[in-house]
């Protein structure tokens, strides 16, 4: 815990040259550098993946309705429904 903390605060990094993962080039520009960095190389495709992955899972869930919908009416009229409780 010690490690993460410091580390955290711009601690000494015992035993390496660079502090968590961070290489040296960015000690100048320090973690706000290197966080700016990430965003400008992975933010399109973060925010992508934060707007595209509910609208995805609402249309899977929208396609499947009927087939899940005729699977439950079969569990339902064989009696496996009732007597395991299982339903899909």
């Amino acid at each position: 815990m010690h490690e993460l903390v410091n580390g955290a605060i711009g601690g000494a990094n015992i035993g390496s040259n660079n502090s968590y993962g961070m290489s040296s080039a960015w000690g100048s520009k320090g973690v706000m550098g290197a966080v700016q960095k990430n965003l400008k190389d992975n933010g399109a495709q973060a925010v992508a993946t934060v707007v595209l992955a509910p609208v995805a899972a609402k249309l899977v869930k929208r396609l499947a309705r009927g087939p899940i919908r005729d699977m439950n009416k079969l569990l339902k009229m064989s009696g496996v429904q009732s007597a395991t409780g299982v339903k899909i």
